[in-house]
């Protein structure tokens, strides 16, 4: 081929890989993983300009690394770099993964080019660029996506720092090393630990290679291994601030995953080398396995093709980075990206089996050819194979990847693409109609330490869309006294949420939303229902602390309370006579009047004496403060059971509200404006057991 064909080539593959990757980047998956979520963390704790060569995450959403909680910090840092420059979503935060995909297919190029040839290097492009794995890298927020391409660079500084080339019999022992070329591998080897613990095994593999290039006597410039000690030098220049963390804080840094996930007997390396091997043949079926098969059958011949050649020095580094790389996968028994690093090495021998096999190929079609005497050539039929051979696998990638894979429940579950598709429909929102979502994840929890409001905050691309949040079996909000508002809740099992079921009509059917299973819309307007209920609770009994003299007297209500949140009244579900083990059911209703502090709380007590601390209390607040507005009616429940045994007698109930982060509390003004305490006393109740 001419240098003009191999550059129109790479460019229409290079469109392909882009095409692939940026197809549906912000649906497909619609969602993120808990291992991405772990790493949105750190990239937010990055953002506030926390910057740590590594973070704890206290085991947050990695089941699989039980003990393991450190973080490198290169890739967090460009995702906060990114996102700084392009704003939140989904497809904001794969923008790095995808631009490390792409760097990827055009480093392979490079490299197969030149080891092997430029047929051999255009396969192994081909193959990162619509391999399924590859193209999952460039859509995982994952540090693995960026270890690829800085794998592929390393390996690529590193032939050129040694002059290893296609063409074996060319004599380099006079040819000086190049600076730029060993600084260039020493900064690719020090970048790699920044990223993953897995950029660790580049250091070996690198310093193995070179041992082999010493004791087999390859012909290399002698110069060169001096060189080897300059490029020591920068990743250890480079490679301080790994260091000196990693004595700090031995268990956060990739030594620390070494040993905290290594395989407790040497019998599991086996156990785990027998997994990654199924983890990457099972599944599929149908057209994938054909086109397993086909690729697989590649690999396996420039395998075989190495393997005789393991004396030269490029089929040494390759079979080096195929096990080096498949050290990390069976050191911790699980396949998938695991697996990274022998990715060139694998993409490299698919290329140097299909090499083989078009050469093969071309020599049975020249025999046909001119035993039939036909006019196609050897080449051009070839060149027509090849091409429906990538049509091919393309077909297969679009079936199995954009079709199955997508709607795969399975995948869906892990990705939370329940959440990912109520972003989608956010987006699409047109107006300023409030929008209520309901969930029972508000502040983050053990299963899963960031909230739904912080998901849907960075799944989603506007930030002019008019939400609310609460748990809608305690809490609810009524936007705008009631007016159109639109509703989003899990309707599995058809449960609607308790609270919300009150205030649905007949009229209001919900609606499931598209592409998920159990999440529905619906949407209501009760302004006058809302208008009535309000005016029978300003009939409530509400009055200051008893002990008051002249301020014993019913309140009329709403009463104000801090600048901003009046308390309109409140329900009582039950009768005022109690057992010991009941409930006290209170429902409390308050006014928005404007924007609240994301701390805000309330409280409903239970008192013998109000001079004295309360004997029992629920202290919640069950909405999301900060996106509250002006006229929205916020319910809260706030149940509060008897214990066993409890004493006879009338108690107090009061209620009020204060700031959770300093706890203190907000205090309540009277008709006149002036503030009087910072509680409200409510009827009492009765225990009789």
């Amino acid at each position: 081929m001419t240098r003009r064909i191999d550059l129109v080539l790479i460019t229409l593959l290079l469109l392909l890989a882009a095409f692939v990757r940026i197809n549906a980047l912000s649906r497909l998956p619609i969602g993120f993983n808990d291992e991405e979520i772990t790493y949105l963390r750190v990239a937010e704790t990055a953002r506030a300009g926390q910057v740590s060569v590594f973070y704890d995450i206290g085991n947050a959403g990695a089941l699989d690394n039980a003990h393991y909680t450190g973080r490198e910090v290169l890739f967090p840092a460009l995702e906060a770099l990114s996102t700084a420059l392009s704003g939140d979503g989904l497809l904001c935060y794969r923008i790095v993964p995808m631009l490390a995909g792409l760097l990827s297919v055009a480093l392979a190029y490079a490299l197969g080019r030149r080891l092997f040839g430029t047929l051999e290097g255009l396969v192994a492009a081909g193959s990162l660029a619509i391999g399924l794995w590859p193209l999952l890298l460039s859509r995982a927020i994952l540090p693995e996506s960026l270890l690829l391409p800085i794998a592929l660079a390393a390996l690529l500084a590193l032939t050129h720092a040694f002059y290893i080339v296609q063409h074996e019999r060319i004599q380099v022992q006079s040819r000086s090393p190049r600076t730029a070329a060993f600084t260039a591998l020493g900064f690719l080897v020090a970048l790699a630990v920044y990223v993953h613990w897995i950029g660790l095994m580049l250091f070996p593999l690198v310093v193995v290679f070179i041992g082999y290039l010493w004791f087999t006597r390859q012909p290399v410039s002698r110069r060169a291994y001096g060189f080897s000690g300059y490029a020591l030098l920068v990743v250890l220049i480079l490679g301080i601030p790994y260091l000196t963390t990693t004595l700090r804080s031995p268990a956060l840094s990739g030594f620390g995953a070494l040993w905290l996930q290594r395989p407790m007997r040497v019998g599991a390396l086996l156990v785990n080398a027998r997994d990654v091997l199924i983890s990457l043949t099972a599944g599929g079926g149908g057209l994938s396995v054909l086109a397993l098969s086909v690729i697989g059958g590649l690999l396996l011949i420039g395998l075989g093709h190495i393997l005789q050649q393991w004396r030269t020095s490029r089929a040494m580094l390759i079979l080096l980075t195929l096990i080096v790389g498949a050290l990390p996968a069976v050191w911790v028994g699980r396949g998938d990206f695991m697996l990274v690093l022998a990715f060139p090495a694998a993409a490299l021998l698919i290329g140097v089996g299909a090499s083989i096999s078009i050469a093969w190929l071309r020599g049975a079609i020249d025999t046909a050819v001119s035993t039939a005497r036909i006019t196609p050539t050897a080449h051009t039929i070839s060149i027509v194979l090849g091409g429906l051979t990538l049509i091919g696998l393309v077909s297969v990638l679009s079936v199995e990847f954009f079709n199955k894979w997508a709607v795969d429940p399975a995948i869906n579950e892990q990705y939370h693409s329940e959440l990912g598709h109520v972003a989608a429909y956010l987006d699409s929102l047109h107006d300023d109609e409030p929008t209520l979502i309901c969930t029972d994840n508000l502040f983050g929890r053990d299963a899963q330490p960031v909230s739904d409001v912080a998901l849907l905050s960075m799944m989603t691309h506007r930030r002019t869309i008019n939400l609310r949040f609460s748990n809608c079996n305690s809490a609810l909000i009524l936007a705008n006294g009631g007016q159109t508002q639109r509703i989003i809740f899990d309707n599995t099992n058809e449960h609607t949420p308790s609270l919300l079921s009150e205030w649905l009509t007949p009229a209001a059917q919900p609606v499931r939303l598209n592409g998920t299973r159990h999440t529905v819309l619906i949407e209501i307007q009760i302004e006058h229902a809302l208008a009535d209920a309000v005016g029978k609770l300003t009939l409530s009994h509400v009055e200051w602390a008893p002990g008051d003299g002249d301020m014993r007297a019913p309140l009329e209500l709403p009463v104000r309370v801090g600048d901003w949140l009046h308390f309109e009244g409140y329900r009582l579900d039950a009768p005022h006579l109690y057992k010991p083990s009941e409930f006290v059911r209170l429902t409390t209703y308050w006014r928005i009047d404007g924007p609240q502090d994301s701390d805000l709380r309330v409280f409903a007590h239970v008192l013998a004496d109000p001079d004295i601390e309360p004997v029992l209390q629920n202290d919640t607040l069950d909405v999301i403060p900060a996106y509250l507005r002006a006229r929205d009616i916020v319910i809260q429940r706030s149940p509060i059971q008897l214990p066993y045994p409890f004493a006879d007698g009338a108690y107090y109930l009061s209620v009020g509200a204060y700031h959770s982060l300093t706890k203190a509390r907000i205090p309540v003004y009277d008709e006149a404006g002036q503030p009087h305490g910072d509680r409200l006393f409510l009827d009492t109740i009765n225990v009789k057991g």
